[in-house]
């Protein structure tokens, strides 16, 4: 497997081998990603600038294996840790700490996570459904559930503004969900060239999206634009 590095603004494309498996990417900055290895048991902080000449940055050992994982705020991942949940990581203070987030349903194998403005979202595949729980300091409560249209949610991510974007594998769908997830609307399909996509992430800085499909090479770009309602 491999890491491609892609520069939005001349097309070129750099290759980085990964070993070991790995599983889930989170974007931490224009120069630094991680990547979660499950049968490792752990995560790796990647700086895209010297990983050709010096390797990754470091490598953080988990307790368990860890599956998918997402930036939060500057400093601190989300990881899912097989057996025992949501699991924050501080990497100013190399440490990690439970969320208490009771999240019965979540295959660690195939359920993502993204999260934003104390909100963290997550797929459930197997019942078509994004959840959104609120974040504090002691536990995470459910705030709403999202299961209409959806078949086989893949993939997600949240903007600014909290809104959520997912992949739908069956349908070949991307979808936009509300901050609240009162309402959603299909924003691409095959007709855009979406086939079993499976990564979608949201670039604060430039207010785009990258998707990503399964099997025939396909990544795209799209700008966001968003409009005031009276």
């Amino acid at each position: 497997m491999c890491l491609i590095l892609s520069n939005h603004k001349t097309g070129d494309t750099e290759e980085i081998e990964l070993r070991n498996k790995p599983f889930s990417m989170a974007i931490i900055d224009s120069n630094n990603v991680a990547i979660s290895f499950p049968e490792k048991q752990e995560i790796a902080i990647l700086n895209l600038s010297t990983i050709s000449k010096h390797g990754p940055t470091k490598f953080k050992k988990v307790n368990g294996k860890c599956y998918t994982l997402t930036k939060y705020d500057d400093n601190i991942l989300l990881v899912y840790i097989q057996g025992k949940g949501i699991h924050s990581y501080n990497m100013s203070k190399d440490e990690f700490k439970s969320l208490n987030i009771q999240i019965p349903s979540f295959v660690p194998h195939s359920d993502e996570i993204c999260a934003r403005n104390n909100r963290l979202f997550h797929t459930n595949r197997s019942s078509g459904s994004v959840f959104c729980y609120e974040i504090n300091e002691t536990n995470g409560s459910l705030l709403w559930k999202f299961e209409s249209d959806l078949k086989r949610p893949t993939a997600l991510t949240c903007d600014t503004f909290g809104n959520v974007y997912v992949t739908d594998y069956t349908s070949h769908q991307l979808y936009f969900i509300s901050a609240n997830g009162q309402s959603h609307k299909s924003l691409l399909s095959k007709k855009d060239k979406l086939w079993l996509p499976t990564f979608v992430y949201f670039c604060v800085e430039r207010d785009c999206l990258l998707v990503v499909n399964r099997d025939n090479g396909y990544a795209a770009s799209y700008s966001i634009k968003y409009a005031k309602i009276e």
